[in-house]
C-alpha cells in the first residue's frame, strides 16, 4: 500500500496457495468486500499445477475495513479412482485509517495503539449495523420465518472447525462447495453487459446464507447496488 495521492491510497491485494502434488485443474475464487459491500471479484486458473497466486492492485479513500475471502479449489485425477476435488478457504481483513488527524496507515485485527482500537470499533459498528440493515429488509422481503438463521458468507470460514447446528461435520464440505458453486455461476456467469461481454455485477451487500429445513434447500442472498433484494436457491439435503 502508498499514498497515490492525498485523496487516494493503493491496496495491493493477492492471493495464493500451493498443494504438496500437482493438481489436474487449480482454481481460487476470491471476493473483495469494502465495508461489507462487494467490490471486486478475482479467480484464476492453472492445470497441470502445484501452486497459484496473483495480484491486483486497487484504489482506495477514506478510513475502511475491506476483507477478502477465497475458495481454494484443485482437481486430482487418480486412475483407479477417477476424479478426486479438495478445497480450502482463507480470510483476511485490514483496517485503513485516513483522516484528516492521523497519518495514513493501516493495520489488521490487532490495533497497536488505543486510538487504532477505538477507529477498529467504530468501523466494525458501522460495518455491523449495516449487514444487520441488510439483513432485517432481506428477512422481511423473503417473509423468512424466524427461526432460519442467516449467516454472513464470512461466517462460514469457521464452519470446518465449528459448524452450525443444523450442519453435520460429514456435511460441511458439500455444503460450503454447494455455496461457492452458487456464487461462481450467479455472480460471476449469469450477467453480462450491454455489450453482450460479461460484467461482474460489483456493488451488492455481502452475501447472507440460509438453510431451510422444511424445504431442504440453501438460499444465498444479496441487496443489489440498486437497493433490490435477490434470492437464489440450491437443494441440499441433510
Amino acid at each position: 500500500m502508498h499514498i497515490e495521492d492525498d485523496d487516494e491510497y493503493i491496496l495491493e491485494w493477492s492471493i495464493s496457495s500451493s498443494l504438496n502434488e500437482e493438481a489436474s485443474l487449480r482454481q481460487d475464487l476470491s471476493l473483495f468486500f469494502e465495508n461489507g459491500y462487494l467490490r471486486d471479484v478475482m479467480t484464476v486458473w492453472e492445470e497441470d499445477s502445484k501452486d497459484l497466486s496473483f495480484k491486483k492492485k486497487l484504489k482506495g479513500e477514506d478510513s475502511n475495513k475491506f476483507e477478502v475471502l477465497t475458495l481454494h479449489h484443485a482437481e486430482i485425477l487418480k486412475d483407479q479412482e477417477g476424479w478426486k476435488s479438495r478445497q480450502s478457504m482463507s480470510h483476511d481483513s485490514l483496517y485503513v485509517l485516513d483522516s484528516p488527524f492521523t497519518e495514513l496507515h493501516s493495520f489488521k485485527n490487532n490495533p497497536s495503539s488505543s486510538e487504532d482500537q477505538d477507529s477498529k470499533e467504530v468501523l466494525d459498528y458501522i460495518m455491523d449495523q449495516q449487514l444487520n440493515h441488510v439483513e432485517k429488509g432481506l428477512r422481511k422481503h423473503f417473509s423468512l420465518e424466524e427461526d432460519i438463521d442467516l449467516y454472513p458468507i464470512t461466517a462460514i470460514t469457521s464452519w470446518y472447525e465449528e459448524p452450525p447446528a443444523f450442519l453435520p461435520e460429514d456435511r460441511v464440505d458439500a455444503f460450503i462447495g454447494t455455496i461457492w458453486e452458487t456464487l461462481y455461476h450467479h455472480v460471476l456467469l449469469d450477467k453480462k453487459s450491454a455489450s453482450g461481454t460479461k460484467d461482474v455485477p460489483l456493488g451488492h451487500s455481502m452475501p447472507f446464507i440460509a438453510w431451510s429445513q422444511e424445504e431442504q434447500c440453501i438460499y444465498l442472498m444479496v441487496k443489489m447496488q440498486d437497493g433490490s433484494p435477490v434470492k437464489w436457491k440450491r437443494p441440499f439435503k441433510i
